[in-house]
């Protein structure tokens, strides 16, 4: 519930405006609102013909640089806005919106995904590479970076977004990267995702076990197995496995797993992880460990010490071996 007398207006500012120091605040773009774009994001021309001039085309048809552009260049001229006089309520202002256009123009990014990077930030020229390279089976769609370092990506059809969901999932520089419909209302810091796509790597895993069911069993064993490498399934490479996995990074990730061989042997196989990210148990966030969350009660001070007596025990401990 909005409580109306935290919103009226002295000396031309709201009463949250002032505490939180909005009226002081310099954008970095030309435009606000979800899909505002920053200008040190924006690619020259040369670039972004590059991009293209380097992006496989099978529909052989000529991709034209303004459909390109158009989700990546500010806006340059504005449109004529109409004054429209606020209702007032309990002697506060308040805006009425005309709620047919608001559900028109959320119906226009139907065909839309919302992305992130889980555990790092990405550039919107990384990005722009990523998109017109990988998903180069699908017409061009458009990109966009929000201030909250998420993108959208506006696609031509339903079909084209459903294609592209359908091909995942998607790393970005080696880290998970997450597609979800598009939500008006999105909040990335709201976001708890905590079963994610790790690449696994089995380290001097026996030739013998690299057929498809028993990949599977493996990597069934510490989550949800998705795909291994081509290297791998082709044998290519056979110095390790590794396997696109989904986990859940809430728990701790194993370091070991046990296989039985024949007459019921184990065999200890190391396990190897290509990003380990940390996730908060107090506010669910990734990137992030409790000890360093403002809502954790944990014991910081205590917390380091003990990990400092781990570490050096783990030292202790190879030194006798």
């Amino acid at each position: 519930m909005v409580n109306l007398a935290d919103h009226r207006v002295h000396d031309g500012k709201s009463a949250n405006a002032k505490r939180k120091g909005w009226g002081s605040r310099t954008w970095s773009t030309h435009t606000r609102g979800p899909f505002a774009i920053k200008e040190p994001y924006e690619l020259r021309e040369y670039e972004i013909k590059e991009i293209i001039r380097q992006r496989p085309n099978p529909r052989g048809t000529e991709i034209n640089l303004a459909e390109v552009v158009k989700g990546n260049i500010s806006q340059r001229q504005g449109m004529q806005l109409e004054y429209y006089p606020p209702i007032i309520k309990e002697g506060v202002k308040v805006v009425r919106l005309n709620q047919i256009e608001v559900k028109d123009k959320t119906q226009k990014w139907q065909a839309s995904l919302i992305g992130y990077v889980l555990g790092g930030n990405s550039s919107f020229k990384d990005m722009f590479n990523f998109v017109y390279g990988v998903w180069s089976f699908v017409a061009t769609p458009q990109v966009f970076l929000h201030d909250d370092e998420y993108f959208v990506f506006k696609f031509e059809s339903e079909d084209d977004k459903k294609l592209v969901i359908q091909k995942g999932p998607y790393t970005f520089n080696n880290r998970p990267m997450i597609l979800k419909q598009y939500e008006p209302k999105f909040q990335i810091n709201k976001e708890k995702t905590r079963n994610i796509p790790i690449w696994v790597i089995f380290p001097g895993l026996p030739v013998e076990y690299w057929i498809k069911e028993n990949l599977g069993r493996i990597a069934s064993c510490i989550g949800k197995p998705i795909c291994s490498d081509r290297l791998t399934a082709e044998g290519e490479r056979i110095s390790y496995a590794r396997m696109l996995i989904e986990m859940a990074i809430s728990q701790e990730l194993p370091n070991v797993l046990l296989i039985e061989e024949a007459e019921g042997i184990h065999r200890e196989q190391e396990l190897e992880y290509e990003w380990r990210p940390d996730f908060c148990e107090v506010c669910f966030q990734i990137g992030k460990h409790e000890v360093n969350c403002e809502k954790s009660p944990i014991d910081k001070h205590k917390y380091r010490e003990e990990k400092q007596d781990r570490q050096d025990g783990m030292k202790q401990q190879k030194k006798m071996q």
